[in-house]
């Protein structure tokens, strides 16, 4: 799973991911600056996640997530800051296809994601929409 943290630290997490509906929880961690082990939460704001293979954190509440068949959704978190709870999610928004064969899938914010291809290329996408999620183009 990739997650990204920008700013203070905010963890999304799945746990038991064996098991089909168990939660997507947040954490803030308040000692980001200092080091110091102070977490807020956790925060139950889904579940079901772990249906997906990939997670990515996109900046500023938005997530992609990956599924198997390489369908890529992106879904926004308005609650990021404070933890919010199960209604503080849109989507999820379809917003690709076929991007299973990477190796690696992560992000910098802003809509930009960065894919590592099989055969070891470093390839850069932008999603033009990722504030709202619906401008499905990337370039």
């Amino acid at each position: 799973m990739c997650i990204r943290f920008t700013g203070q630290l905010r963890a999304l997490t799945l746990e038991n991911v064996h098991l089909l509906r168990e939660p997507l929880l947040w954490y803030k961690h308040e000692g980001f600056i200092d080091g110091t082990f102070q977490w807020k939460g956790p925060v139950k704001v889904g579940i079901g996640w772990n249906e997906f293979a990939t997670i990515v954190a996109g900046g500023d509440g938005v997530l992609y997530t990956m599924r198997p068949n390489g369908t890529l959704f992106w879904y926004r978190h308005d609650g990021f800051k404070y933890g919010g709870g199960m209604d503080t999610f849109r989507g999820p928004v379809l917003v690709g296809s076929g991007w299973g064969g990477f190796k690696t899938l992560f992000s910098m914010g802003e809509g930009i994601l960065y894919a590592v291809s099989s055969n070891g290329n470093l390839l850069w996408y932008h999603h033009k929409g990722f504030n709202t999620g619906w401008l499905t183009n990337f370039r």
